[in-house]
């Protein structure tokens, strides 16, 4: 029964990102040129965001450091820096 414990944890961490996503999207398209949406998945280290930009959008990205393989995407808040982000491009 642990098990179903733990996943049930996740799915609630999962919503809950899920739905910082959708109230962050006008703040994404503000700050970001060429922002279309924020998605989030699951994956073994947790949630990743996924951030999709048209084709012709650029992004400044810089390593964290070199323990953390995480990348800090510029000019995102400082607030958001522990979350993992991912980026597409449509």
């Amino acid at each position: 029964m642990k098990g179903v414990g733990v996943m049930a944890a996740s799915n609630s961490v999962i919503a809950r990102q899920r739905r910082w996503a959708k109230q962050q999207t006008e703040t994404f398209r503000q700050i970001l040129p060429g922002f279309i949406r924020l998605e989030v998945r699951e994956d073994s280290e947790g949630p990743l965001f996924v951030i999709w930009l048209k084709k012709g959008a650029r992004v400044r990205k810089r390593q964290r450091s070199a323990r953390n393989s995480s990348i800090a995407l510029w000019p995102l808040p400082k607030s958001l820096g522990h979350h993992r982000f991912k980026i597409e491009r449509v």
